[in-house]
C-alpha cells in the first residue's frame, strides 16, 4: 500500500511517500515544496497545485499529515493553517483520507520517543529506510508523518480484518529453551516452531538451555518489527507495560530495570522514592529515576499487578501496551478503555477502544 506523508508550511512543506508491505516500509519519494516569497495566494496555490501533482504521478492510497499546535504568533498560526487547509483540500480532490497525527505521535512511532529532536527523526528516518537517504529536515518530517501512518493504518487493518484471518498477539508460551544468550535472548521451541524472545536478566537465570520452560509473553509492535518480551511471572509482564508507559522508557530501556532487581525490590524504590537505587541501572539517569517515581509511585498496587485485579478484563492490559506503542498516552487510552468496556477478546476491545479514541 502506497502512503502520503505531509509536514505542512507556508513556505517550505515537505513530502514524503512510502510503500508499506506488511512491518516493511519502503521509501519512494520525498521532496521540499518551496513557495517563495510570493503572496499568500500565490503560495497557497502553489501547494495545491504541487501536491496535486505529486499524487497524480505517484497514485498513492491515503495521506498522513501532521497536526499543527505551535507558532510563533498568531498571524503565522493562521497562515500554517490555511497551508494546511489548501494541502487537505489537495488530497481531498484526488479522493485520499488524510489522517492528523500529532508531533509527539510522530515522533514516538519513528523513534519511540515523544520528545525526539530533529536530529533524532532524521536519523531514524534513514535507518528505517534507507541509510544512504539524506533527506532535508522538512522532508525527513514528512517522511516520519508516512512512517507513522503505515503503522497506523497496519494496526487499523488488523482491527477491520475478520477474526479468523488476523495475526495471533502472543501472552503465553511453553516450550524447550533451544538457544540461549547471556544477553538476555532464547529460542524457544514451540510445537518446532522457534520463537526468538527477549528476557530479563532476572528471569534468564531460572532458564537452561535443552529445558523447558513457560513464559507470559508481552508482544511489541513497531513499525519495522514485532518483539516477544518473556517474563516468569504476570506480574512480572505487568510491571514491565506499567514501566513503559513512562515517557522516555522504551521497551529496552524497561527490560534492564526488569534485569537491574527483581520484581518486588524495584517497586519497592519506586514507592520508596529510592531514586539512587532506580539510577544504578545502566541506561537510566537520575532525571529518569525522578520521572520514574513521580508517574508511577502508589500506583504499583501488588493485586493489580499480579493480574488480580481486573479478571473480568484480562485484554485491558494488552490493548493498552498496543495503543502506547502507536503513541497514544495513557491519558488518552484510560477514559477510552472505560467507555469500550468489557470485550471477551482482545480483538474487539482493541477496535471499540479505536473507535472511542475518534
Amino acid at each position: 500500500m502506497r502512503l502520503l506523508g505531509v509536514d505542512p508550511g507556508s513556505r517550505h512543506t515537505g513530502i514524503g511517500i512510502v510503500d508499506a508491505e506488511g512491518a516493511r516500509i519502503i521509501h519512494v519519494h520525498h521532496e521540499v515544496i518551496h513557495t517563495g516569497n510570493g503572496t499568500l495566494t500565490q503560495r497557497l496555490h502553489i501547494l495545491f497545485r504541487r501536491l496535486q501533482t505529486v499524487i497524480a504521478t505517484y497514485q498513492p492510497a491515503s495521506a498522513g499529515m501532521e497536526d499543527v499546535f505551535v507558532a510563533k504568533n498568531a498571524a503565522s498560526a493562521l497562515k500554517l493553517g490555511q497551508a494546511r487547509g489548501a494541502l487537505i483540500a489537495a488530497c481531498a480532490d484526488a479522493g485520499l483520507e488524510v489522517s492528523a497525527y500529532s508531533p509527539t505521535t510522530v515522533k514516538q512511532a519513528v523513534v519511540g520517543f515523544g520528545r525526539a529532536d530533529k536530529v533524532q527523526i532524521q536519523h531514524m528516518v534513514q535507518m528505517l529506510l534507507n541509510p544512504s537517504l539524506k533527506p532535508a529536515e522538512d522532508a525527513a518530517d514528512a517522511l516520519a508523518v508516512a512512517i507513522c501512518h503505515a503503522h497506523h493504518s497496519r494496526m487499523q487493518t488488523i482491527a477491520d480484518t475478520p477474526r479468523t484471518k488476523r495475526p495471533v498477539l502472543r501472552r503465553w508460551l511453553s516450550g524447550t529453551v533451544r538457544q540461549l544468550d547471556p544477553t538476555g535472548i532464547i529460542v524457544l521451541d514451540t510445537g518446532g516452531v522457534g520463537y526468538e524472545v527477549l528476557l530479563s536478566l532476572q528471569t534468564l537465570c531460572g532458564l537452561q538451555q535443552n529445558q523447558q520452560a513457560e513464559l507470559f509473553i508481552h508482544t511489541h509492535v513497531r513499525e519495522d518489527q514485532i518483539t516477544l518480551f518473556g517474563f516468569a511471572t504476570p506480574k512480572e509482564r505487568a510491571l514491565f507495560r506499567r514501566l513503559t508507559t513512562v515517557s522516555g522508557i522504551g521497551a529496552r530501556l524497561g527490560l534492564n530495570l526488569m534485569s537491574g532487581m527483581p520484581v518486588e525490590e524495584l517497586t519497592r524504590a519506586i514507592d520508596h522514592g529510592d531514586d539512587g537505587a532506580i539510577a544504578r541501572t545502566p541506561g537510566i539517569g537520575k532525571k529518569t529515576a525522578q520521572r520514574l517515581i513521580l508517574e508511577l509511585r502508589g500506583k504499583l498496587d501488588s493485586d493489580d499487578l499480579a493480574g488480580t485485579a481486573k479478571p473480568a478484563d484480562a485484554n485491558a492490559e494488552d490493548v493498552r501496551s498496543a495503543l502506547i506503542n502507536l503513541g497514544y498516552k495513557p491519558a488518552q487510552i484510560d477514559p477510552a478503555l472505560k467507555q469500550a468496556g468489557a470485550h471477551a477478546d482482545f480483538e474487539s476491545m482493541f477496535r471499540a477502544v479505536l473507535k472511542a479514541l475518534g
